[in-house]
């Protein structure tokens, strides 16, 4: 896990605030043109992404934004959500994408879970602020028939497969993404200098305000419960206040908030039934 010291932890916020408004955040004079090399690269990366991963779920997953805009995959009624901070930047949020494809096809496809996003730069720095509005502005402009930000889940798994393969600091990170995901880069570059609450900046407080300290890091929502308010996993006694506890444990979470919710239905429609 990618750790923040307290003191950047109690000043991320802020500190990101002022990165924001400091920099231009993209411009077109900036990007370079790419070279024969990056070309190449460019085809080879068109080869890896076509087959996002993350691609084989979309297909079967409902999706949207919630009331602060935050990101999400699977049924709005789930009884349980995980949420997920993590920077693409991250080695450890990029080892731990696995277990989050394995989550989605065992437990968001089938409804058992819903799986919600956060973007919390750490590794990143600076540069993750630009990528979220990044993957924010091709949530707008990539939608599937519905309007929903298919793009946005398309980005963030190409963001992953740039920073694997070591191109996400790269001078032609801009143009090899744009390519990829088959977008003008003005009109990308135009949504990013136009957003006025960039959702990473609410990402980054929500985080702050719920003790995040590094990425990646897993909380937890149960429908009906708090108010949605999302809570580290606690299970068996133990509380995952940092990091991310074993799948085996974020399984059984999901599994046991399966069975008390079936077990409240079961009894409210059993007292429902005996009412006169």
């Amino acid at each position: 896990m990618l750790r923040l010291s307290p003191i950047w932890s109690a000043r991320l916020t802020l500190l990101m605030i002022l990165v924001f408004a400091a920099m231009p955040v993209l411009a077109q004079d900036s990007t370079p043109v790419p070279t024969a090399e990056a070309e190449a690269t460019e085809s080879a990366f068109s080869l890896m992404a076509a087959s996002l991963p993350i691609s084989a779920f979309l297909v079967d997953l409902e999706m949207g934004r919630l009331e602060d805009g935050g990101y999400y995959l699977g049924d709005i009624n789930a009884p349980i959500t995980i949420v997920e901070f993590a920077d693409w930047a991250c080695p450890h949020c990029q080892n731990y994408r696995a277990d989050v494809h394995t989550l989605l096809e065992e437990f968001v496809v089938p409804g058992l879970a819903r799986f919600e996003f956060r973007m919390f730069p750490t590794a990143g720095g600076r540069l993750s602020v630009v990528t979220a509005l990044i993957a924010e502005c091709t949530g707008e402009l990539i939608q599937d028939i519905d309007g929903n930000p298919i793009g946005y889940w398309l980005a963030s798994d190409l963001l992953y497969e740039l920073a694997i393969s070591g191109r996400y600091f790269g001078d032609d990170l801009l143009p090899l993404f744009t390519r990829f995901m088959e977008i003008d880069e003005a009109a990308l570059i135009e949504c990013a200098n136009g957003l006025e609450q960039p959702q990473v900046l609410i990402d980054i407080q929500f985080g702050v305000d719920s003790g995040i300290t590094g990425t990646p890091a897993l909380m937890v929502r149960y429908a009906g419960q708090n108010d949605g308010a999302a809570s580290f996993i606690t299970w068996e006694g133990r509380t995952y206040s940092s990091g991310t506890p074993p799948y085996e444990v974020v399984a059984s979470v999901i599994l046991e908030a399966n069975r008390a919710a079936a077990e409240a239905t079961a009894e409210a429609t059993a007292e429902a039934t005996e009412s006169p």
